[in-house]
């Protein structure tokens, strides 16, 4: 995990985010309540993250060492399938976007940014949801919008 805060240039309290195959998976690694059952019901799979407690304190390196973790369900059948192949998993592995600045839309983007600096990534094509994501913030009794993102606008 230390490589992905080295490749992306970003401080290791900064947490990265997590993709799940679905809601069931999001569970097993967020504090996983009613609300966030139905806003996943309702936007995933898509440009959603939800932020939401870490079970029993989890201070992972994906939590930047905080009490929250930050999960989606990404819409891409070629992300959803690399997910879904290794359900063994505790924690399914953190697929963070690359680094800040003009997001990337495609793979060759990424590979621009990165090259020399990752091992894979996974091409399924140009993004066809927008740039930014929407996140909410679930980790307290009053659900958060934390950013509203362009390629949700349903929000």
């Amino acid at each position: 995990m230390r490589r992905i805060f080295e490749a992306k240039g970003r401080p290791t309290n900064n947490p990265l985010i997590v993709h799940v195959a679905d809601a069931r998976q999001a569970g097993r690694i967020a504090v996983w309540n009613d609300l966030a059952g139905r806003l996943a019901v309702r936007f995933w799979p898509g440009p959603l993250y939800a932020r939401a407690t870490a079970p029993h304190g989890d201070r992972r390196a994906v939590t930047g060492g905080g009490p929250t973790v930050a999960v989606r369900q990404p819409a891409h059948t070629l992300a959803r399938g690399a997910l879904l192949a290794a359900p063994a998993c505790r924690w399914p592995p953190p697929a963070p976007t690359a680094p800040a600045g003009c997001p990337p839309t495609t793979a060759d983007h990424v590979l621009a940014d990165l090259d020399g600096l990752i091992d894979a990534v996974l091409d399924g094509g140009p993004t066809t949801a927008g740039i930014e994501s929407t996140v909410l913030d679930r980790s307290s009794a009053t659900l958060r919008l934390l950013r509203r993102g362009r390629s949700c606008r349903r929000i």
